[in-house]
């Protein structure tokens, strides 16, 4: 009797030891259930963590507002008493430069400047017409520069309209009284000018 009962005992020892080793097996999985729960769950917010590190570069400001100001400023410094009437920036293959032209009462400027180094590239002046003398063009055509746009706003502007280009010249001078900005974009094999009035942000026309 004494050995039934401890095979008995330890028959029903050995059971409770397995439903135990099942039970213990059985609430592990769940972890390792969860484990690859949050592995995959970093894998599907990881492109989201790549949208934010574009995000993030795209928040980057731009230089070309504070290029716009450098070269104003190089323009004033060589031709200090004459006001603004345009200024552009160009793409050329040998090297992008920017243009601004001024005039006084008596003098038209000119101003050429390599876009990469702010060296001069070009400096002209010409003496004006008679009939251009005096104020006249200077009134008609200077540049009220404390109202200009940012560059970088007006080619949002522009782009919005036509879509983001691979390159991006643009203009900005006076055209029968209005200020208006000309942002040439060039999509692919194709070339689009937009005008827009800096005043209004009106867009004006779009050539294509």
């Amino acid at each position: 009797m004494r050995k039934t009962v401890k095979a008995g005992v330890l028959a029903a020892g050995a059971l409770f030891f397995l439903a135990s080793c099942q039970t213990q097996s059985t609430e592990t999985q769940p972890v390792s259930s969860s484990t690859a729960g949050e592995s995959s769950t970093l894998e599907t917010s990881s492109p989201k963590v790549e949208e934010s590190r574009q995000d993030t570069a795209s928040e980057v400001p731009h230089d070309v507002n504070e290029l716009f100001a450098k070269a104003v400023d190089m323009y004033r410094a060589t031709f200090p008493d004459s006001d603004i009437t345009s200024v552009s920036y160009d793409i050329s293959r040998v090297a992008d430069k920017y243009e601004i032209e001024g005039v006084d009462d008596e003098t038209e400027y000119s101003l050429s400047l390599f876009a990469d180094t702010f060296d001069i590239k070009e400096m002209e002046q010409e003496s004006l017409d008679d009939d251009e003398r005096g104020g006249v063009k200077r009134s008609q055509e200077k540049l009220d520069m404390a109202k200009l746009l940012p560059v970088q706003e007006v080619i949002n502007l522009a782009e919005a309209e036509v879509g983001k280009g691979q390159q991006v010249e643009w203009e900005v001078t006076k055209d029968d009284g209005l200020t208006v900005w000309e942002v040439d974009i060039r999509l692919d094999n194709n070339s689009v000018e937009v005008t827009i009035d800096n005043d209004s942000k009106r867009l004006i026309e779009v050539d294509r």
